[in-house]
C-alpha cells in the first residue's frame, strides 16, 4: 500500500494558554487503512484531527495528503480540505434540514437519480428508516451522530477523520454501526482516522494505532502490537487491564525470571490462573465483581503489589488465594 497522509513534527499551541497542545508529532497512515488515535483526556487526540483537516493552522511541521500539503485557515478561504471529510462531536448537523435532505445535500452537484439513490443506501445502512423528515433537533444523539456519519460518507472522501464517532450509540447499534462502517470504508477502499477513548473500538477497528500522551506520540503500530508490546505502562494501561509491578518484586515469586535489563513488568488478567500450590504470588480477594462472563477479581498479594484475574464464580473479599503468572507472557518495561 502507498502512504496516504504524512504527519511531519506537527506542533501546535493555544497561546492564551501558554502550552504546547502536541509537540513534534509524526507519523504515516497507509492508503485503505483504518487508524485509531487514543490517549487520555488533554492528549491532544481532537486538537491532532482539526490540524489534518485543515481547520486550525499548526505553530511547527506539515502535512501532506497524497503527496500535497495539508494547509490551514491562514491559506484557504473557507478552512477545510476538498477530499477530507470530518465528523466532530459537535455532528454540525443543518438545524433547518431534513435527515433526508442532510444527507442529499452533500451530493448536490451530482445528478439527481444518484443523488436519491446514495441517500436513501446511506439511510437504510445507517438505519435511519423512518426518520428522512426529522429535523435534527428531534433526534436523539444516536441518531444525530449517525447522520453525521452518512453524511460524511456520501461523497466516499479521500480521508474520513472521525472524532468520538460511536460514543453516543447504544451499544448493540453500536456493534451494527461499526462494522457497517468499516464495511462501507471496505468497500471503497477508504482510509480513515477515528478518535476514540475506547480502547475495545479501537482493538476491533484500526489496522494501525496511534498513542498520545500530553500531546507527544508515544508509539505507533498495529494493535495487536500495541496490546500485547506496550512500550511503556502508559500505553499498556491505555489498551486494557494491567497492573505493572517492580521486577524484585517479580522475582520473589520467581527467582529464575529474565529481566532482560527490565526494571518492571506488566501482567494482565490472561496471565494469571488460580494455582494449588504455594509458588508464586501469595494474597487476598479485594474486590469481586461481575462483568457477565465471568468476574474479576483485584487480589492484594503480601508485597502489597495488586493483580487481577478472571474466575468463573465470585470469592468473597478477605479470600487467601494463590496465584500463577505466565512468566513467558508478562510484558518487561524498562524506567523512562
Amino acid at each position: 500500500m502507498s502512504v496516504l497522509l504524512r504527519v511531519r513534527h506537527l506542533t501546535h499551541r493555544y497561546e492564551e494558554e501558554g502550552i504546547d497542545i502536541l509537540r513534534q508529532v509524526s507519523f504515516s497512515v497507509e492508503s485503505g487503512a483504518i487508524c485509531a488515535i487514543v490517549g487520555e483526556s488533554g492528549s491532544g487526540k481532537t486538537t491532532l484531527l482539526q490540524l489534518i483537516g485543515g481547520k486550525l493552522d499548526p505553530l511547527e511541521g506539515t502535512l501532506w495528503l497524497s503527496g500535497e500539503p495539508i494547509t490551514g485557515p491562514s491559506y484557504n478561504l473557507v478552512p477545510g480540505h476538498p477530499e477530507i471529510r470530518t465528523v466532530f462531536q459537535n455532528f454540525a448537523l443543518s438545524p433547518n434540514l431534513s435527515v433526508y435532505r442532510n444527507i442529499a445535500h452533500v451530493l448536490r452537484a451530482y445528478r439527481r437519480d444518484y443523488r436519491e439513490e446514495r441517500t436513501r443506501e446511506l439511510i437504510e445502512r445507517f438505519h435511519l428508516a423512518g426518520r428522512e423528515q426529522q429535523l435534527p433537533a428531534t433526534l436523539s444523539g444516536g441518531e444525530k451522530q449517525r447522520v453525521a456519519l452518512a453524511r460524511a460518507l456520501a461523497e466516499e472522501p479521500t480521508l474520513l477523520l472521525m472524532d468520538e464517532p460511536f460514543s453516543q450509540i447504544d451499544p448493540p447499534l453500536k456493534r451494527r454501526l461499526m462494522h457497517e462502517v468499516v464495511a462501507i470504508l471496505r468497500e471503497t477502499s477508504g482510509t480513515a482516522l477515528f478518535v476514540t477513548h475506547d480502547a475495545h473500538d479501537a482493538l476491533a477497528l484500526a489496522d494501525q494505532m496511534v498513542v498520545l500522551r500530553k500531546g507527544e506520540m508515544v508509539q505507533q503500530a498495529p494493535p495487536q502490537q500495541v496490546y500485547e508490546q506496550p512500550v511503556s505502562p502508559y500505553v499498556a494501561q491505555m489498551v486494557g487491564e494491567c497492573r505493572v509491578v517492580d521486577v524484585a518484586v517479580f522475582q520473589r515469586w520467581y527467582p529464575t525470571f529474565a529481566a532482560e535489563g527490565a526494571t518492571q513488568v506488566g501482567i494482565r488478567p490472561e496471565h494469571v490462573r488460580w494455582s494449588s500450590i504455594d509458588e508464586g504470588p501469595q494474597g487476598v480477594v479485594k474486590r469481586s465483581s461481575y462483568r457477565g462472563a465471568y468476574y474479576q477479581v483485584v487480589v492484594q498479594t503480601a508485597e502489597q503489589a495488586e493483580l487481577i484475574a478472571h474466575s468463573d464464580q465470585p470469592l468473597s473479599i478477605g479470600k487467601a488465594v494463590a496465584l500463577s503468572v505466565n512468566t513467558k507472557a508478562v510484558i518487561r518495561f524498562s524506567r523512562s
